[in-house]
């Protein structure tokens, strides 16, 4: 934890300050792993074509990423991620943030649409008159199902 202790504690105060912080990073602890056990991770699981997407992707980030002469260290420290969430993505894993691989993407020149920057804006306009014409949220259906048959 990144806690920084007020200036003005006297060293009685700031000893038992330190005490309250060690109790409340193992009740923290207690909550996060109970009985010491890590708690599980669920998974998601994904379809093949956003598997061979994340994948196509990845790898076209690290092809750029050495067409340009980077280190690994080079281009994370330019997006301003760790080496691991660089390696994540050049390895195709859906774990990072879609931004975060987007702007990785972009450093090294890997194109997100076959389009220039003008026809990307008009298609952006568009997009944003049909979501205007669109209701602004989707209620379920009140009908019910028949499915004998």
């Amino acid at each position: 934890m990144g806690y920084k202790l007020p200036n003005n504690l006297t060293s009685k105060q700031s000893s038992a300050h330190n005490g309250y912080l060690k109790i409340h990073r193992a009740y923290l602890w207690a909550l996060t792993y109970p009985n010491g056990a890590r708690l599980m991770r669920r998974t998601r699981s994904y379809s093949r074509a956003t598997k061979q997407a994340l994948s196509i992707l990845g790898k076209l980030i690290k092809v750029g990423r050495v067409e340009r002469g980077l280190t690994a260290a080079e281009l994370a420290e330019r997006a301003g991620i760790t080496r691991k969430t660089l390696r994540k993505i050049e390895y195709g894993e859906a774990g990072p943030e879609i931004g975060t691989v987007f702007e990785v993407a972009v450093l090294v020149g890997v194109r997100l649409f076959e389009f220039d920057d003008r026809t990307l804006a008009m298609h952006n306009a568009r997009l944003d008159e049909k979501l205007t014409l669109l209701p602004k949220s989707v209620r379920p259906s009140k009908q019910e199902v028949n499915d004998d048959f």
